[in-house]
């Protein structure tokens, strides 16, 4: 009896120090209460209770919890768990696990961790150090994002997946030599062929970014939120870059993109107010929604030829934009996209544009006069909509449609020609009252009657033949 004692006491001994050889296992201590989808809870070292999911016959996850807004300074995670009488290795953080853990200062990531999922710490404020355990295989994107006190980052040797090279500060997916999380104190090492999503979001502290030659792509929100970057230099390798990438950099003044680039993504520029001037390569061919949204020290913009596509509000918000010359090969363009460009003073339009968008250059106080395009033939809903100084308008022969309210409160307009010899299609509200009490509408001879007998049309108290 004595020897089976021993023998189970030394047994009991190593399976402790095999347990704990680079590693911690916690114990189970209960059951969740504020998270349904947990299936049971362990406290760290620190005494903070963390949650857990059961994903596989041997596995769990760490997932969120409403406690966890309370974590201040460092939190340890466990590599295994016991949970009734069954052994789990902990292999994954849950996406949004320690989202906006606003005093979360370190976290200790446990050898055995598979992956992070996307956002997992994002917004942690205060977070000052990760160090990547040699076992992760996935580290999903903007895992750090908004981390903005974030001053170190490393990788545990022995991992085969990730690195950071050359003490860059930064991590590195070694498989597709993307660069995943950065900081402000990072350097973005040669050889380096793309930045990741959300790979240096929110790092207030960063002032410049030297892109180097060979990255071809910044992913979406690669430098959101940056809001002291004031220059960034990008290379002539670069091909792509994502949506959101530049978004609310506020100190950012000017910004030159490369040849190879072929279409500004949604919200790139977004809230870039100190923007200045950008460079616009030769071949672009599309600048998609909201591309330069609220970019209002924009003064000039030219716009290259090889340009098709401009995108719903675009330059939306870009108050300081004094002159845009649209080219001939944007046949449409988009909703809003002028809308509030208070400063507009100067639009050239040429040949081959359909249609006008809806609300395309309201509340353009200062556009005095416009000449539209023969091609046109559709003028969208509010598409002049609060145009106060336009004194003279001039619509072609072509336009078949006039979009509710898109003349309304245009109080200085009082010359009005329209070549069509049908009266268009309108709505009651196309134009204020006061437009049609004070406005000539000029129109072909042939046509005075039909307008003044038409819908809408026949409200303008000043209907006449063109000289």
């Amino acid at each position: 009896m004595r020897h089976c004692f021993v023998l189970l006491f030394v047994c009991f001994l190593v399976r402790c120090m095999v347990s704990c050889s680079g590693c911690t296992e916690y114990v189970a201590d209960g059951t969740p209460s504020d998270n349904p989808e947990a299936n049971f809870k362990v406290t760290s070292p620190e005494g903070i209770p963390l949650y857990f999911t059961i994903t596989s016959v041997s596995g769990c996850s760490v997932v969120g919890s409403s406690t966890y807004k309370n974590i201040s300074g460092q939190v340890t995670l466990p590599s295994r768990v016991d949970y009734k009488a069954v052994q789990y290795r902990v292999n994954n953080i849950d996406k949004y696990a320690f989202s906006g853990c606003l005093q979360l200062q370190e976290v200790i990531l446990p050898e055995g961790l598979v992956e992070i999922e996307r956002s997992a710490f994002s917004g942690c404020t205060q977070l000052q150090r990760v160090v990547i355990p040699s076992s992760l295989e996935v580290l999903g994107g903007s895992a750090f994002d908004g981390c903005t006190a974030l001053t170190s980052l490393s990788v545990a040797k022995g991992n085969k997946n990730f690195d950071s090279r050359g003490d860059c500060n930064a991590i590195i997916d070694r498989r597709s030599n993307v660069l995943l999380v950065g900081c402000q104190t990072s350097r973005i090492p040669e050889g380096v062929s793309g930045i990741g999503e959300g790979a240096f979001g929110g790092c207030t502290g960063l002032k410049k970014v030297e892109v180097p030659a060979g990255v071809r792509s910044i992913g979406v929100s690669a430098f959101g939120g940056c809001s002291s970057l004031e220059e960034v230099v990008l290379p002539k390798s670069l091909h792509s870059v994502g949506q959101f990438a530049f978004a609310n950099c506020t100190m950012l003044r000017e910004v030159a993109l490369p040849d190879a680039v072929d279409h500004v993504r949604d919200y790139t520029f977004a809230g870039c107010k100190a923007l200045e001037h950008v460079r616009l390569p030769d071949s672009l061919q599309c600048i998609e929604h909201h591309a330069f949204y609220g970019c209002k020290s924009l003064r000039n913009v030219t716009l290259p030829e090889s340009l098709t596509e401009l995108g719903g509000s675009a330059f939306y918000e870009c108050s300081g934009l004094t002159k845009v010359e649209v080219p001939a090969r944007v046949t449409r363009l988009g909703e809003y996209a002028f809308c509030f460009c208070s400063g507009l003073k100067e639009v050239i339009l040429h040949e081959g544009l359909v249609s006008i968008g809806n609300g395309a250059f309201s509340g353009c106080s200062s556009l005095t006069e416009l000449n539209v395009p023969g091609s046109v033939t559709r003028v969208g809903d509010y598409a002049f909509l609060d145009c106060w100084a336009l004194t003279k308008l001039d619509l072609p022969a072509h336009v078949v449609s006039i979009g509710e309210t898109a003349f309304d409160n245009c109080q200085k307009l009082n010359s009005l020609y329209l070549h069509a010899t049908t009266p268009p299609s309108t709505w009651f509200e196309s134009f204020a009252s006061v437009v049609c009490s004070r406005a000539s509408l000029y129109v072909p001879k042939e046509s005075v009657s039909a307008y003044r007998s038409a819908k809408t049309w026949r409200m303008f108290r000043h209907i006449q033949a063109m000289p």
